[in-house]
């Protein structure tokens, strides 16, 4: 077969065949390419031979859904019978559309990689701080631009994956057609190729990009990430909400802002510290941070440190006058174990009292029992969380017992089981672990 759609037949009694044609089965019945006889022998061939010829058009786009055909006579002949592979032509107008196509995808692809990277890289905590302490009006207003989308974070998650993966199949798909095209369509040519420029136009190009640019790429984009979210909302909203349901849904309004560390020195290395006492707010600020990482048993006044009463201890003039020059505000009282608390301000009275002698009937537990304060403190584990101790502190307990369990720490810790005191803790506690020693008028200081 020639290129043009000739056929040149040889053979015996060749000039006997009347017509030729092709078709789609080998009893010949069915005439699906019909042939024209184009001329009989050539002067340079000896050989008797006939060619016949069909329209290209006809053999590259056959009726028959096959590429397959068997050469047919009239008269028929016995004595040979071959099957014809017609390949199906090649358009390469195509061409002018698959290279636009796929620098397309190429961008759509890394449009969506950038924007995971913009979007997600921000926590709702990091984009409230910009939003309400930004020096730049402009990142206040892309920050509050981002926490728009950001309320509903597994919605856009999902609806970015969604088209990031609609993208880089398109972009395998168009190389193995271009790859077609071309007739280098080899499955390394095409694996190759694609992961050079999935690598360099969806990974490399938008962690250089909108790493640097973040918080302006994503405002830019947030009708872009809404305008995708109404096209693949049938697929990333069922998605989304299995999130919701496993992980849990990210609150943009109700999350408080919090404040780290490492983002105060972020603060001073970009230039806060030139404000007026800037220095002496934020040791306050961090030593405020560490607080909450601190338990109990960190922030305590060790119990050998403590002064205790005995309940038995009785109530004279000069107990009272010892334990004025000591400087204490609150006392517990032991009766085998702390019993309650009895503050100085309540025996006051008893202070102007002269005649008080050595011997009285009046003790700690005694007056424990009539001012009622046996109640007014309250046991605190060593493990709990500081923040915890506030919480008890704004429910009135004036000063905590802080206690140790004692039994092995592989069993659960129960009521029954044995506990140790080793500690109190107070408002003033707290207070120094925040702006350091407290030195009111009761502490001795030593000049």
């Amino acid at each position: 077969m020639g290129g043009d759609g000739i056929f040149q037949v040889f053979g015996e009694d060749i000039l006997l065949v009347k017509e030729a044609f092709l078709s789609s089965d080998p009893s010949c019945q069915h005439k699906a390419v019909p042939l024209r006889r184009i001329r009989n022998n050539a002067s340079n061939l000896k050989e008797d031979y006939i060619e016949f010829g069909a329209a290209k058009k006809v053999l590259e786009s056959p009726n028959e859904y096959t590429s397959h055909f068997f050469f047919c006579t009239v008269p028929v002949s016995n004595s040979f019978g071959h099957m014809v592979n017609i390949p199906y032509g090649r358009s390469y107008k195509v061409i002018y559309y698959l290279i636009p196509s796929l620098v397309v995808v190429l961008c759509m692809s890394a449009t969506f990689s950038g924007l995971n990277l913009a979007i997600m890289s921000f926590s709702i905590n990091d984009l409230k701080l910009i939003q309400e302490c930004d020096t730049d009006l402009k990142n206040r207003k892309r920050a509050q631009d981002i926490l728009r989308l950001r309320r509903n974070s597994n919605l856009v998650l999902c609806t970015i994956v969604c088209g990031n993966c609609f993208c880089n199949t398109s972009i395998t798909i168009l190389i193995n057609q271009l790859g077609d095209l071309l007739e280098f369509s080899d499955y390394y040519f095409v694996e190759l190729l694609a992961t050079g420029l999935l690598l360099i136009f969806t990974e490399i190009l938008p962690a250089l990009i909108c790493t640097k640019n973040a918080l302006k790429f994503a405002s830019k984009m947030q009708y872009f990430v809404i305008f995708t979210i109404c096209i693949t909302l049938p697929i990333s909203f069922p998605l989304s909400k299995i999130l919701d349901r496993a992980l849990g849904r990210e609150d943009a309004d109700d999350t408080p802002v919090e404040v780290d560390s490492m983002q105060l020195d972020n603060m001073r290395e970009e230039g806060f510290d030139e404000f007026d006492n800037f220095n002496e707010k934020m040791c306050f600020v961090r030593k405020t941070l560490e607080l909450r990482q601190k338990k109990a048993e960190d922030v305590m006044t060790k119990i050998d440190s403590v002064t205790t009463l005995d309940s038995k201890q009785p109530v004279t003039h000069a107990f009272l006058k010892r334990v004025h020059k000591e400087g204490h505000s609150r006392l517990p009282v032991v009766e085998n174990d702390i019993c309650g608390v009895l503050m100085i301000k309540d025996l006051l009275l008893l202070m102007d009292d002269e005649g008080r002698g050595l011997s009285t009937d009046l003790t700690a537990g005694t007056m424990l029992c009539v001012l009622e304060k046996r109640k007014r403190h309250c046991f605190v584990m060593n493990t709990l969380p500081i923040q915890q101790f506030m919480i008890e502190l704004q429910q009135g307990c004036t000063m905590a017992i802080v206690v140790k369990y004692m039994g092995d720490e592989t069993e659960e810790e129960d009521e029954e089981g044995e506990y140790e005191v080793i500690g109190i803790i107070t408002l003033e506690d707290y207070m120094e672990e925040i702006v350091g020693e407290i030195l009111d008028e009761k502490d001795k200081v030593n000049f």
